[in-house]
């Protein structure tokens, strides 16, 4: 594989799959909370729309966003940072990413600072999820010695 696309063996996808599920339901739990509807971009893409097609747009915008944009920012950026404890790899991850969906997400302006806060809550949820639940793949042994557990021939 190329040094281009070597990151993608870095990536348990596996556990970035559960995590990223989990993850983006605590953070739709969290967008309700702070009083939003985190299916809103269907509305705002296709207003003559049906309700129910809407809805399924806001939702596959809402999956997309969270798992392949969010939680992919999670691992490749953050998740490999050795000199954070968890808690700092929560908080830096929410600032980027609430700064990200300042500017991608229409329906949840940040123009003041309890909005702000909002946002960052809404993150922080989202990221601490990721935190505790996405592992990494196992590093890879040494070279030239067997894996553990290889049977010798």
């Amino acid at each position: 594989m190329s040094d281009a696309t070597s990151w993608l063996k870095k990536i348990n996808w596996k556990s970035f799959l559960l995590a990223g599920l989990a993850a983006n339901a605590a953070k739709t739990v969290a967008v309700i909370l702070v009083g939003k509807n985190p299916l809103m971009n269907g509305p705002l893409l296709l207003p003559e729309a049906s309700q129910a097609v809407q809805m399924i747009v806001g939702l596959t915008i809402w999956i997309i966003a969270g798992q392949g944009l969010y939680g992919l920012i999670y691992v490749i950026f953050f998740h490999p940072v050795k000199v954070w404890n968890r808690f700092w790899k929560a908080m830096v991850g929410a600032l980027a990413m609430a700064y990200l969906a300042i500017v991608d997400m229409p329906y949840f302006p940040a123009t003041t600072w309890e909005q702000s806060l909002r946002m960052l809550f809404v993150f922080f949820v989202f990221t601490i999820v990721m935190v505790y639940l996405y592992k990494a793949p196992p590093e890879e042994s040494a070279a030239g010695q067997e894996p553990a557990g290889a049977m010798a021939g």
